[in-house]
């Protein structure tokens, strides 16, 4: 077909538009006559937000062709008729993507189509679980679909968290009582829906003086299920509202516990406890017989808050200078036979080690 008002060697074809698929050829003539040249195949990429909701129709999308059009891929909810007309059914989220219509009246011109399902709010994916360390910073992201005139609302533990209105949550600084299920709500002016939970667990220590029972309130979320405990321990404790609590604790009870309750799905608590207490004597070195003239340590292991001062002791009297955790003789001598000990001191009180014999043997 001619085109009106086309007459020149160059054709330009200025915001070109899916009805401008097709074969082009030129007729140049003068005053001997005519002549016909090859043709050209110009195809057209574009766009189109459709909205899923109900049955759409685009009139004079493409050219009208006799033998119709195909599309790839197939959807039987996607056409486009030989009249020229989009039509579409209701769709989904899953019919957003690119397809392209071709039909053998326009030869190899084909155009392609990136489809956009405008619809309700829908969420894509959310991260996944992360455990981190108290103090540390986490990243949460949601990715939407739908119509892009999205709200978010983050919420923890199904409570909104105020402020939290962008598609990543931010926590810096992460504390005992952000560990939780994590979800949001994404809305848009069709609707809205809610993501998955995915859970935030934290690891942290706390040091505890177990000389007498303490309480730490606010030191983990309220749950109405209450806590659990691993390893099992009736001296720890983390109550329903949060607390933590402990009874009398001894050096045994130091070590790693991790809580979980069943209304934070996956989340746990793990804490290193540390037990802060009066100093104790754990091991001194064992008894020992040595030459005349050669040396000797001996060592004492304590325990408790350790803020650690050493006293030791020959035969029950404090030996001057001698304030380290081990003691070494050098050439030792004959004079040096005797009973050690040691006294270990901190903030909280001391205790005295056993006694370990030091023989001598020399040649007369």
């Amino acid at each position: 077909m001619a085109i009106p008002g086309e007459t020149d060697p160059i054709l330009g074809i200025q915001n070109i538009s899916p009805t401008d698929i097709g074969i082009y050829n030129c007729t140049p003539s003068n005053s001997r006559g005519t002549a016909n040249y090859g043709t050209t195949v110009i195809s057209v990429t574009s766009s189109v937000s459709i909205n899923g909701s109900a049955p759409q129709s685009i009139s004079n999308f493409a050219p009208s062709v006799p033998s119709g059009y195909t599309i790839s891929p197939s959807n039987p909810r996607i056409r486009l008729t030989s009249s020229g007309e989009l039509e579409t059914d209701e769709l989904g989220p899953e019919d957003s993507g690119t397809y392209t219509f071709s039909s053998p009246d326009l030869g190899g011109a084909t155009l392609s189509i990136g489809v956009n399902v405008l619809g309700i709010a829908h969420v894509i994916s959310i991260s996944g679980p992360q455990t981190v360390p108290s103090g540390s910073s986490v990243d949460i992201s949601v990715v939407a679909g739908g119509t892009p005139d999205f709200t978010y609302q983050w919420l923890r533990n199904g409570m909104a968290i105020p402020g939290e209105t962008g598609s990543t949550l931010s926590i810096r600084n992460i504390r005992t009582t952000d560990i939780g299920l994590y979800s949001c709500t994404v809305s848009n002016s069709r609707g809205s829906a809610n993501s998955s939970s995915t859970a935030i667990s934290v690891t942290s220590s706390v040091s505890i003086n177990g000389s007498a029972p303490q309480s730490i309130s606010n030191f983990a979320p309220s749950v109405p299920s209450g806590y659990t405990i691993s390893p099992s321990n009736p001296r720890i404790r983390l109550t329903s509202s949060g607390e933590l609590e402990t009874d009398e604790l001894g050096p045994e009870d130091s070590g790693t516990y991790t809580f979980s309750s069943p209304d934070l799905g996956g989340a746990t608590l793990s804490i290193g406890v540390n037990v802060l207490g009066i100093a104790h004597v754990i091991s001194i070195s064992g008894p020992q017989t040595v030459p005349s003239g050669s040396s000797v340590d001996i060592s004492v292991v304590a325990g408790g808050t350790p803020d650690f001062t050493y006293q030791w002791f020959r035969n029950g009297m404090a030996i001057p200078g001698e304030t380290g955790s081990t003691l070494s003789i050098r050439n030792i001598r004959t004079t040096d036979i005797g009973l050690y000990s040691c006294t270990v001191s901190n903030s909280r009180g001391s205790a005295n080690s056993s006694s370990t014999a030091i023989s001598v043997t020399s040649k007369c």
